[in-house]
């Protein structure tokens, strides 16, 4: 299986600095993004980080995610422009990669428990996408992509919006 990190976005909300570096609790975002991984790692063929050539001349990406994830497999897929968001960042990098097969997409900024995710797919259940939601209540939806679930299923993704 293959984890992909969009971190091609512009960090409106971060003063505009490159989230995945920005620091919490003395690690980066990224960092704290990929360690539930760790666990599962002997499941994951590589880790994939796509951003824009841009990101990389200003904030040598590559350089910091060798070094950050020294002993992992990973490749990093550049952007010669910003998309209109993490679905078209995913999709450009598939593309790029020609990649196929199951593929976990995890946000540059987020940490969460993979392992159901990961043991669902050992224990081949049928699917075809495992999406981690939960309820938004109170929150701004300003700061999340939202997801419509009608009876287990998504019917519809609004990004920092309620979807129609």
């Amino acid at each position: 299986m293959d984890v992909f990190f969009p971190m091609a976005g512009q960090g409106a909300r971060f003063g505009n600095k490159f989230k995945p570096f920005l620091a919490i609790d003395g690690d980066t975002f990224i960092e704290a993004a990929v360690v539930p991984f760790r666990s599962v790692a002997s499941s994951i063929s590589r880790f994939v980080f796509v951003y824009l050539e841009s990101q990389e001349q200003e904030f040598q990406v590559s350089r910091r995610l060798a070094a950050m994830f020294a002993g992992l497999p990973f490749e990093v897929v550049l952007l010669s422009t910003p998309t209109r968001g993490p679905a078209e960042t995913i999709g450009l990098a598939v593309d790029k990669l020609g990649a196929t097969g199951a593929a976990f997409i995890c946000d540059c900024d987020h940490a969460l428990d993979v392992k159901p995710l990961f043991d669902a797919v050992a224990q081949r259940t049928p699917y075809d996408v495992l999406l981690p939601v939960w309820p938004l209540d109170d929150e701004d939806v300003a700061s999340w992509s939202v997801a419509r679930v009608d009876a287990g299923r998504v019917t519809a993704i609004g990004e920092k919006e309620v979807p129609r």
